[in-house]
């Protein structure tokens, strides 16, 4: 299995170089009538889900012990194992995925993986006047293509009792023919106590990322915080309260650069009927970060041996429910 899930992480990079090439599609609008409100110094693919199985459960991903951990915290990375992979649609335009795999090195863990975001950037046209970016966007275009990439690699080690990691993020957003890139770093620690973990992941530690928003026809580069958050989590896995039933509770609290404290918790309730065989159901409620996100998400999960498959529901207001699916191999 170690030698499969290698030769996935290989395939897993070969498939990102076809994926960032092929990027056409555009990532979600910026403003607050769109699904997701302008965040000037974070690429909106890193403020997107990156998990269904997290997802499901009010994005909720601290102590996640699948390939996804990369994405939400390096700390679990000597924790976490094999290959993820999941894809997400948010109404007619926008698409989001990722694709991620954690592996073992001597007394190291190392997880590599990458998000992307496409959709369009709707721009109003004044009468009686051109298009914008010199006529790069057709005259009569409502919208401007955009797209939002992050690259990761991350270390862990168990150092004591406890798990440590560190990872770095190359980032680069574009909105029409203007971009921008910055390599952001996260550093996360993790703590077991019993079967309960405490953990503290700091994200995104860099330089603030410039963007380039449309206003009317003229491109003005903006510079924003540098943007850090720290995410406080606390839960843990698999106490069974039941014949065949087993309970997980997580809860985290992620404050940023600007000051906004945003609590989630997440849970998930797993029927094992034999081994190596579960059914779970996933909760997850959570203060919404924008206006058209709501506090509550749902998911569902399927395991078999070394396989599952994933399926969350994050509901907007004033704009079509997003759905993401994913599959996992440890």
């Amino acid at each position: 299995m170690r030698l499969s899930c290698r030769a996935c992480t290989i395939g897993m990079i070969g498939m990102l170089s076809l994926v960032t090439m092929s990027l056409d599609a555009q990532l979600a609008p910026r403003s607050g009538r769109g699904l997701y409100e302008r965040v000037p110094t974070v690429p909106l693919v890193l403020n997107v889900p990156a998990s269904a199985n997290a997802l499901g459960m009010g994005n909720v991903g601290l102590l996640l012990r699948d390939a996804e951990a990369v994405f939400y915290n390096v700390g679990m990375l000597t924790q976490a194992r094999g290959v993820g992979t999941s894809l997400q649609r948010f109404g007619e335009d926008a698409t989001a995925g990722s694709i991620a795999s954690v592996q073992t090195l001597g007394a190291f863990s190392y997880g590599v993986g990458a998000r992307f975001l496409s959709s369009r950037y709707p721009v109003i046209v004044p009468p009686g006047q051109g298009a914008p970016f010199d006529d790069a966007i057709p005259l009569d275009s409502s919208s401007v293509p955009s797209s939002s990439l992050a690259l990761t690699a991350a270390l862990g080690r168990s150092v004591g009792p406890l798990r440590v990691g560190l990872g770095a993020t190359y980032v680069r957003e574009a909105n029409g023919p203007v971009a921008d890139e910055a390599t952001l770093f996260d550093i996360g620690v993790v703590y077991p106590i019993g079967p309960m973990n405490v953990s503290l992941n700091v994200q995104h530690i860099g330089s603030a990322l410039r963007s380039a928003p449309v206003q009317g026809f003229v491109v003005q580069p903006e510079v924003g915080d540098v943007p850090w958050r720290a995410v406080l989590g606390f839960g843990g896995a698999n106490a069974p309260i039941g014949t065949f039933v087993d309970l997980s509770l997580y809860s985290q609290v992620s404050v940023d650069g600007n000051g906004t404290v945003l609590p989630a918790v997440g849970t998930e309730l797993a029927y094992v009927p034999v081994e190596g065989v579960a059914l779970a159901v996933r909760t997850g409620l959570r203060r919404p970060a924008f206006s058209a996100q709501t506090a509550v998400t749902a998911g569902l999960g399927f395991s078999m041996d070394r396989f599952s498959i994933d399926y969350a529901i994050e509901p907007f207001v004033g704009a079509p429910d997003a759905h993401r699916i994913g599959v996992r191999i440890r």
